[in-house]
């Protein structure tokens, strides 16, 4: 459920900051101009690059642990919501005093990589102020955001790496801020553990093809290092102090037992057609439960009768045994919600059958209770 939630909210966040960033980008702003004159001069720089992302995937770890570190620590303090604040606004001010461009969400420190990004000393300064001060901001609870601060992260990395490279490699002509392009996009995708958007988003700022093969390399390559390092992401983390992990330990302690209704629309497995073809009319299930003397048998399908459906000389010869389903999915009543929900996963029907250990029908559970219940709305008694 939480990863569900993640994958739906991180594309909307990352699709509003490429818009703003783009906009900006187009408004007048020379801070992007650069960015489009990435190329890609031989295929030998694609080793360069793979390393790069090798690098961004150890490195988001530890800066997903800072973060973690940073909000275990506001959160050991025992501070009210007020005096939590304040200190996490403390930290920044004190920050900000000595390098003032830690103020703001980043952005603007992300497009002076790309125009004017001064020494790579003063630049490892910064970063290092940076991400201190997101530390503080995310750890105390303020509204401040994690978005802008990693890609800053990620560009200010790359570039960095690309000093070091063009230092090593003096022959190779490696441009520092192609590698804080491609490093923003990789450490982004390890970081967010949205490789995919992160390569959507480097070609947005681009519109440069030559981009994608390095961008993909390496945010790919990030992410799956920095999956095998740790599970947490930016997102994730988010969502569990939202109260995530509450969902999932209420999903495992309430039983099928407690959404149970009563069976209906059973019929036995001597119906005729005639019985079926009415049953299917009158309610509004693609599946009949097949039921003798209380036992659960199995199923009939909508699907499999209609191929019969204009031949009325089968209404005497054809009965609910002949086409009923008998491996059809089952519940129990001491089954976990996210059993149940990996059951109606696998199972065509809306509707599954609740037995016991004898194969008893005991009620049915529907899909629709389920998602009911994780909207957190009472069931509407049915009629």
């Amino acid at each position: 459920l939480g990863s569900m939630a993640m994958e739906a909210f991180g594309p909307l966040v990352i699709a509003s900051v490429v818009a703003t960033m783009t906009t900006h980008a187009y408004s007048g702003a020379d801070a992007l101009y650069r960015v489009g004159d990435f190329a890609l001069h031989s295929n030998a720089e694609l080793g360069p690059y793979l390393v790069l992302g090798l690098f961004c995937g150890c490195v988001a770890p530890l800066f997903l642990a800072l973060l973690k570190l940073g909000e275990d620590t506001f959160t050991r303090l025992k501070l009210p919501v007020w005096a939590r604040l304040a200190a996490g606004g403390l930290v920044v001010g004190l920050l900000a005093m000595y390098r003032p461009e830690v103020a703001g969400n980043g952005r603007s420190l992300v497009f002076d990589i790309f125009s004017h990004p001064g020494t790579w000393q003063l630049l490892a300064v910064v970063l290092a102020c940076k991400l201190l001060a997101t530390t503080a901001t995310f750890g105390s609870g303020a509204v401040g955001g994690v978005f802008t601060p990693t890609l800053y992260a990620g560009a200010a990395l790359g570039y960095l790496f690309g000093v070091a490279g063009a230092a090593l490699l003096p022959g190779w002509h490696l441009q520092p801020s192609a590698f804080a392009l491609v490093g923003m996009g990789a450490f982004l995708a390890a970081a967010s553990g949205a490789p995919v958007m992160a390569i959507i988003m480097l070609f947005e700022l681009t519109l440069n093809y030559q981009v994608l093969m390095p961008v993909m390399l390496a945010g790919v390559l990030a992410y799956y290092v920095c999956r095998s390092l740790t599970t947490r992401s930016l997102y994730g983390e988010a969502l569990k102090r939202k109260g995530a992990g509450v969902v999932a330990r209420h999903l495992e302690a309430l039983k099928i037992g407690d959404l149970m209704k009563p069976a209906s629309h059973v019929l036995p497995p001597t119906a005729d057609f005639g019985e079926l073809a009415r049953a299917f009319l009158q309610n509004r299930d693609d599946f009949l439960h097949i039921v003798d003397s209380g036992k659960f048998l199995g199923a009939v399908s909508l699907h499999d009768i209609k191929a019969f459906l204009d031949q009325p000389d089968l209404e005497s010869l054809l009965i609910a045994r002949d086409v009923m389903r008998e491996d059809f999915e089952r519940l129990s009543p001491s089954q976990s919600m996210s059993e149940a929900l990996e059951r109606f996963g696998r199972a065509e029907a809306e509707r599954l059958p609740v037995t016991d250990e004898s194969g008893t029908l005991l009620g049915t559970v529907t899909k629709n209770d389920v998602l009911l219940f994780l909207a957190g709305k009472p069931r509407k008694a049915e009629v």
